[in-house]
């Protein structure tokens, strides 16, 4: 996936009730940004369907080279001047980052202040659940999932991908790979058959294989809450432990030993721990792949072969019926300004939240949209994605993650996976060292960023996500 820091700087007047002097000029908005090739010409022809939209101001993109450098030299942002701080900062939402700057403006207090309407509940709850506001005392989880802090832009999950063609040379039909049992006899004849060089593969199998995969069991991967708590305990209690991840679950090693079975039955191909498995099911080495849904959603397009997208398996003997899985991506985060600033940028978050823009962003990049109409459940944006994004309220297991180091956390995944694959480990063994390995990165996180008093952790800006974003 493309990684991208955007930032909106900013300056944008009411649209409801514009002054005379908006009515004479165009009041501009720059968007500065580090965005390439495709993704970077989907942002311009949203930038000009936003200018199209009114009258009031332009919004015009700009390259930030300055601002790049100092985000790769982990610059902290409250020491950059106003006129040089983004009005609005587009953040991977996997982790525990945030902007320190105090002057951040939560989504639900913006939209408060400036009257500006968007309905909450039409974004998906595994869009929503990555973006919401600390939990305030005795929050019920339901009430914190409609308080968001950030608004998400780019959102994708999980989706298992399959290659029609190569399924009905082996008898199957994609209607019966709902779960993981399914999945391995489709595999088996596959194999059989000679239908594909390779039956199933996996890109980014730490966030596959383990995040999404836990969050659709319901299963928990760390205490606070997968993390969601700890920045509120935090800020009361500075000294007070850091999460502690909890990959020795029952799930992760039911889930580990049977990963380890199909591989030994030469039914699992493992790549890597990036996107490797994408180019054996585009060029049609593989008959089934997961992999991030924008990423598949683009690929299939240019398959030489019929495909399509399914939601994730699960086990059946473990759970009754999946829950939802959660997004990836990035989301906006609002910077404090004038009245007039924050009603422009306001108005930005709705217009992207906008019926017909969502449908338009999910169709032309791949990309979740941001709302879904009841219509759009059964309508052309009801693919695997958005079904598994909003077929169950997100749970504090299924809502997303809400912790530091990633990429840490990712590479120990990747080695538990190898190490089981290349019979160096049995599966609990390489799994109690992978959670040992991440418990003390989180120890590290807190030790590095857990005394920011200001209410929001410094931000890292080195550090990647290690997977899909």
């Amino acid at each position: 996936m493309h990684r991208r820091t955007l930032a909106l700087a900013a300056a944008a007047l009411p649209f409801a009730a514009l002054p005379a002097i908006a009515q004479q000029r165009r009041i501009g908005i720059r968007l500065s940004h580090g965005l390439r090739a495709a993704p970077l010409a989907w942002l311009q022809q949203q930038a000009a369907r936003f200018n199209a939209s009114q009258d009031a101001c332009t919004l015009t993109l700009v390259e930030k080279e300055i601002f790049a450098r100092l985000v790769a030299r982990d610059a902290q942002l409250s020491l950059l001047p106003d006129h040089a701080t983004p009005m609005i900062l587009a953040l991977d939402r996997v982790s525990l980052q945030r902007p320190a700057v105090p002057a951040f403006r939560p989504l639900h207090q913006l939209l408060a202040e400036t009257g500006v309407a968007i309905d909450l509940e039409a974004i998906p709850a595994g869009v929503r659940g990555p973006c919401a506001d600390l939990p305030r005392p005795q929050e019920s989880f339901h009430s914190l999932q409609r308080r968001l802090v950030a608004m998400p832009h780019t959102a994708f999950t999980a989706v298992m991908s399959v290659n029609l063609d190569a399924l009905d040379r082996a008898g199957l039909s994609a209607t019966a790979l709902a779960t993981w049992a399914e999945v391995r006899a489709a595999a088996l004849r596959i194999k059989a058959a000679g239908a594909a060089p390779q039956a199933i593969a996996a890109s980014w199998p730490a966030w596959t294989m383990f995040e999404q995969m836990a969050a659709i069991h319901d299963a928990p991967f760390a205490t606070h809450r997968n993390g969601f708590d700890v920045e509120a305990e935090w800020l009361q209690r500075p000294d007070g432990p850091p999460p502690g991840l909890l990959l020795t679950g029952p799930f992760f090693r039911h889930h580990l030993r049977f990963l380890g079975d199909l591989q030994r039955q030469g039914l699992y191909l493992h790549q890597g721990r990036g996107a490797e498995a994408d180019a054996l099911f585009a060029t049609g080495r593989c008959a089934i792949a997961f992999g991030a849904s924008a990423d598949h959603a683009r690929m299939r397009r240019q398959a030489p072969f019929r495909s399509a997208s399914l939601p994730l398996p699960y086990h059946a003997d473990l759970v009754q019926a999946p829950r939802n899985a959660h997004a990836g991506g990035s989301s906006l985060w609002l910077r404090d300004a004038t009245t007039d600033e924050a009603r422009g940028a306001a108005e930005f978050c709705r217009f992207i939240a906008s019926p017909g823009e969502s449908r338009w962003w999910h169709a032309t990049t791949g990309y979740a949209p941001i709302t879904v109409a009841d219509a759009d459940a059964q309508g052309p944006a009801a693919d695997a994605a958005v079904l598994q994004l909003m077929r169950s309220e997100a749970t504090p297991h299924s809502a997303g993650l809400r912790l530091g180091f990633m990429a840490a956390i990712r590479e120990d995944i990747g080695q538990a996976l190898e190490a089981v694959f290349q019979g160096r480990q049995r599966p609990d063994q390489a799994l109690e060292q992978a959670n040992a390995s991440g418990s003390t990165a989180q120890q590290e996180f807190r030790r590095v960023h857990g005394r920011n008093r200001n209410g929001l952790f410094g931000w890292n800006a080195r550090e990647e996500a290690g997977g899909p974003a």
